[in-house]
């Protein structure tokens, strides 16, 4: 998404919150060399203040989610033991120059997100 996101987006930049620990996000951050930076948010202040909810184990464990976690598999990825809460779900968002949310996209499952496309879109439509 970065390299759709540097030729479409001008002027704009990228950024990951997680609530993992700052010492885990700085190492995720470099482990998949995401060219973005990547914020903790171990207190979860941003979910909450975005109201981003977090999943059932039946919601978390659906079949498009294991299905997600099987290609995975099959494409040689080594799935990892959770460290975090996995129930807690996430959301994408554009923040517009103002630091108002413009755009926010919640998501209803861990395998639910925006394409790329949509999200910068979004970004777009804000630059505007």
């Amino acid at each position: 998404m970065r390299d759709r996101w540097e030729r479409s987006v001008e002027g704009a930049d990228l950024a990951l919150v997680t609530f993992a620990s700052p010492r885990a996000a700085g190492g995720y951050g470099r482990r998949f060399d995401l060219g973005m930076p990547v914020l903790s948010d171990p207190e979860r202040g941003w979910y909450r203040a975005l109201g981003l909810p977090r999943g059932s184990t039946s919601t978390v464990f659906r079949w498009r989610t294991l299905r997600e976690y099987g290609s995975l598999m099959a494409k040689g990825r080594r799935l990892e033991r959770p460290t975090d809460d996995i129930h807690q779900l996430g959301g994408d968002m554009v923040v517009d120059r103002s630091g108002r949310i413009s755009w926010l996209y919640r998501s209803d499952a861990p395998d639910d997100r925006p394409t790329a496309g949509d999200v910068i879109a979004a970004a777009l439509a804000v630059a505007e």
